[in-house]
């Protein structure tokens, strides 16, 4: 009779794979690493945004008042509301031609509430950068609804008038 040892071949993953918390923990890494890179992903894409809005925007928005253009504070829910949320990164590119293929019943109504006022062609915009300059816009805060800021630091229990009286 021959004796047949049969040999395992166990490879690291195999082992550690093996016991019983590894696939918990790979798990957690895993997701630990992919939050850390969403994160410095927004970041980043939020950081892009706000350049963007000040270098193309800017001069004619803001993002919760009317100005020379109209708020951009959520523009997109504006847009959606209209049925035509897809189009608003057309109308950013080039509203002209928007209005002009007739397509867009929104953009002719904003044409119209501005007076025929034209806002600028920014053909050179991808879709990711219009999309992260309206996410950036609607992360900002109302300053209207914001708390009342004071002046500076005040002494508890004394008021602002007796605190500039005070001599020290």
């Amino acid at each position: 009779m021959s004796n047949k040892t049969e040999s395992t071949i166990f490879s690291p993953v195999s082992v550690l794979a093996s016991k019983p918390n590894f696939n918990t923990k790979l798990s957690r890494l895993f997701f630990l690493v992919l939050t850390l890179a969403i994160s410095s992903f927004s970041n980043e894409f939020s950081a892009q945004g706000e350049g963007l809005f000040k270098a193309k925007c800017a001069v004619c928005h803001q993002p919760h008042k009317n100005g020379t253009g109209p708020k951009l504070f959520e523009a997109r829910k504006r847009w959606e509301a209209a049925g035509e949320g897809a189009l608003i990164i057309e109308w950013v590119k080039n509203n002209a031609k928007l209005r002009a293929s007739g397509k867009s019943a929104r953009a002719n109504e904003i044409f119209n509430e501005y007076k025929g006022s034209v806002m600028s062609a920014f053909t050179d915009l991808k879709d990711e950068e219009v999309i992260s300059i309206l996410d950036w816009v609607d992360a900002q805060p109302d300053p209207a609804t914001a708390p009342p800021t004071t002046g500076g630091p005040i002494t508890p229990g004394i008021t602002p008038e007796e605190e500039s009286s005070l001599s020290w």
